[in-house]
């Protein structure tokens, strides 16, 4: 069975920074919160075959007086590991192909002086090297749309939601096929990745537990066009998750997340 090499991402934040992360436009790295902060894992569902963008926009430093102030601010790389089927993973050095990294201050002095200021934007283009499923978003039309979104799009939130709010697994399921359909394509032979397994995930880790909604209020929600209107990005003015569920039987588990929609079939669809 043919498989996809999965391609990985590493974000380090050191204290006192507030960044985003995009692939593609697509948000991959969201914190309401200062650092310090890492987060890591595949990033092959917001890769799209030849070139892509890596971008970060730092919202926040301790001190911007000058570079050397920055140093470590931000590391962000993406890489190819080399030895996934090591027998013994806890005792062998991962062997990876770094594709790109991204960090300050080394972003940060490209630039002329006079553009070293926050909110400060840096963005690097690369080819992951490897073949990849081409996403459902590249084949979608442009749409032109405000942050209030369309009554198409609103009505794809609300859909999701009501899932939630009944606890309706098979419906929520439903709703997120084709984000299921194109995972398991992104990362094909990955056994975590199969629409399967991440199926009973939500029956047995999630709804089992019987979630509870936050109630949904359109107004809070902010619609961005991405990627010329072919993807949908949906969160909360305030800068929140779009959509927030806490399992009543063990409140430890939850849901908390952003939208991505695209056009699929004529619908807007969940797809990342």
């Amino acid at each position: 069975m043919p498989t996809r090499i999965p391609i990985f991402h590493s974000i380090l934040l050191k204290e006192g920074t507030w960044a985003r992360a995009y692939l593609n436009e697509l948000p991959l790295y969201k914190s309401m919160f200062f650092g310090p902060d890492s987060r890591s894992g595949p990033v092959n569902d917001l890769l799209v075959p030849g070139e892509n963008v890596l971008a970060v926009e730092l919202l926040k430093v301790k001190k911007l007086e000058h570079a050397p102030a920055l140093k470590g601010a931000i590391e962000l790389m993406l890489y190819e590991v080399l030895n996934p089927d090591v027998p013994n993973p806890e005792n062998t050095p991962i062997e990876r192909r770094d594709i790109v990294k991204l960090s300050f201050p080394e972003c940060y002095q490209l630039v002329a002086e006079r553009h070293r200021r926050l909110p400060f934007y840096c963005q690097l283009r690369f080819d992951p090297g490897v073949p990849l499923q081409r996403p459902p978003w590249l084949d979608a039309p442009v749409c032109d749309f405000s942050c209030d979104g369309t009554p198409e799009l609103r009505d794809a939130v609300t859909r999701l939601h009501t899932a939630l709010s009944n606890n309706d697994v098979d419906d929520f399921l439903q709703q997120i096929e084709l984000k299921l359909d194109h995972a398991e394509k992104a990362l094909e032979g990955e056994e975590q990745a199969k629409a399967k397994y991440k199926r009973e995930g939500f029956r047995n880790e999630l709804f089992k537990y019987h979630l509870q909604s936050r109630p949904l209020d359109m107004a809070d929600l902010h619609f961005a066009p991405l990627n010329g209107g072919r993807v949908a990005h949906v969160t909360r003015l305030d800068g929140g998750f779009a959509l927030e569920a806490v399992a009543r039987d063990d409140p430890k588990r939850r849901l908390r997340t952003d939208l991505l929609l695209t056009q699929h079939n004529n619908h807007w669809r969940v797809f990342a």
